[in-house]
């Protein structure tokens, strides 16, 4: 809801665009959803039992204002990268198929790099409970990542297929 009011200002300076009538009219309406959604925020932070989940921000304060600056960070990155997303396409003529193949190729890359240390670092203790599979291990095994390629193959050059 504020993201496009956020959106035309990055509008407004990039592109000297106006504001209509009918988008000063979404203005005002996107006014009575945020003050909706603040006010439902603070009345379910006032009275929290101990078994709620919501819980950890009644005692933690701090996490409160923290988490409004992380979003509206978010909020004016997404703005600010839609409103440069449009001015390539404008501008420098880009096609959105063009667009969307440097994303897919950027997302490539990314997710493989992110493969690659996850393939070969160990499990932090924390997880294992959560995520291994005990009942099959034995007493003195080694709790390993979830999917780790050179132990998987380590194993298997001592078992016959």
């Amino acid at each position: 809801m504020l993201e496009l009011i956020i959106i035309y200002y990055f509008n407004k300076k990039i592109f000297n665009a106006e504001l209509y009538n009918h988008q000063k009219l979404s203005f005002f309406i996107t006014i009575f959803p945020i003050i909706f959604k603040v006010v439902s925020i603070i009345l379910s932070s006032i009275n929290v039992n101990k078994n709620d989940p919501g819980f950890v921000f009644a005692n933690n304060k701090l996490i409160i204002p923290i988490g409004i600056a992380l979003y509206i960070i978010l909020l004016i990155l997404d703005a600010y990268i839609l409103t440069k997303i449009k001015w390539i396409m404008d501008i420098k003529y880009i096609s959105i198929s063009e667009i969307l193949m440097y994303f897919g190729f950027f997302g490539i890359i990314f997710y493989l790099i992110i493969s690659f240390i996850s393939l070969f670092k160990l499990c932090p203790k924390f997880l294992i409970n959560n995520i291994y599979n005990k009942d099959n291990a034995n007493d003195n095994e080694t709790f390993y990542n979830f999917q780790n390629f050179y132990l998987y193959t380590k194993e298997l050059e001592g078992k016959k297929i």
